[in-house]
């Protein structure tokens, strides 16, 4: 199995949810492509190491519709906020590029 790990700096909203996007556009050309979403959690033990826990993106969404705001890390059992988690992943920026063809990065 391979990974893409997507890495931004100081935009992280802005930059996330563009690439998001793309990469949904481009994974969703493939027909038969199992593609699954991981979201790095930011808890105090988490935050910042190489090797973070990361959460289904797909459960956290979950979650919120069924309107549980936090989710437990399962390395260091804290409690984390899920729209922290979200944060640049899902924003309203991200709704202008959802009608164009091509995104120039």
């Amino acid at each position: 199995m391979s990974n893409i790990d997507v890495a931004v700096g100081l935009e992280r909203r802005e930059y996330f949810s563009i690439i998001r996007k793309v990469l949904l556009d481009i994974n969703g050309s493939f027909q038969g492509l199992n593609v699954t979403e991981k979201i790095p959690c930011v808890c105090s033990e988490c935050k910042g190491r190489e090797t973070p826990y990361f959460f289904d993106y797909e459960y956290l969404r979950k979650r919120m519709h069924k309107e549980k705001l936090t989710v437990d890390c399962e390395r260091s059992v804290e409690e984390v906020a899920i729209n922290e988690l979200l944060s640049g992943i899902e924003t309203p920026a991200m709704e202008p590029f959802e009608s164009w063809d091509v995104l120039t990065l």
